[in-house]
């Protein structure tokens, strides 16, 4: 069971259950699901406020400016690219590490990815969150090439380049949404 950003309800369940057994799945969960879907409309309503305080701006590397008619899609696109290289080229180095490649792309869940070959790959809501964020991620993914899992190792060694990555973690899941907000309100058109 999952509850979307559209605040719909998603249940996933085996190919043999009926809809008597969905119904009473949901009759079980039903606290849970009234209480999810309240976190997530609050979370929309905090959303929408900080953009109304911020009519007519967005966020720019993690600071909110005005928003101009030369910013489109293509142009933020070729601004993270330009910081994504340097900070990459930078930690790589740093870290005794090399990728393949670097490509970024709108995704609205996964902020980055490192692929088997070490191809990494970038959302371009990172455009957003501030360049503290964007380095954390940078870091994250180029772990990746030395451990392609989550393990104690590889947490160490993200920590020994970013020692507060945990804050850093936390700050970009609670602003996915804020990201993709801004994103689609100035950028899904362009």
């Amino acid at each position: 069971m999952t509850i979307k950003q559209d605040l719909i309800l998603h249940i996933y369940v085996p190919m043999y259950y009926n809809l008597k057994e969905i119904e009473r799945l949901i009759a079980l969960n039903h606290n849970w699901i009234e209480k999810h879907t309240q976190i997530i409309f609050k979370q929309q309503q905090k959303i929408q406020e900080l953009i109304q305080q911020n009519s007519g701006k967005f966020l720019f590397f993690g600071e909110w400016i005005e928003f101009e008619k030369q910013y489109t899609k293509k142009s933020i696109k070729a601004l993270l690219v330009n910081y994504l290289e340097e900070r990459v080229s930078y930690f790589s180095n740093l870290m005794k590490l090399s990728y393949s490649s670097i490509k970024v792309r709108y995704n609205k869940k996964v902020l980055g990815s490192c692929s088997f070959d070490n191809k990494l790959s970038f959302s371009l809501l990172l455009f957003f969150a501030d360049i503290s964020l964007i380095d954390y991620v940078v870091i994250h993914e180029l772990a990746h090439i030395r451990y392609k899992n989550h393990s104690k190792s590889f947490w160490a060694l993200v920590e020994e380049f970013c020692p507060d990555f945990l804050h850093k973690r936390r700050v970009l899941h609670s602003n996915a949404a804020l990201y993709n907000a801004i994103y689609l309100k100035y950028f899904n058109f362009s």
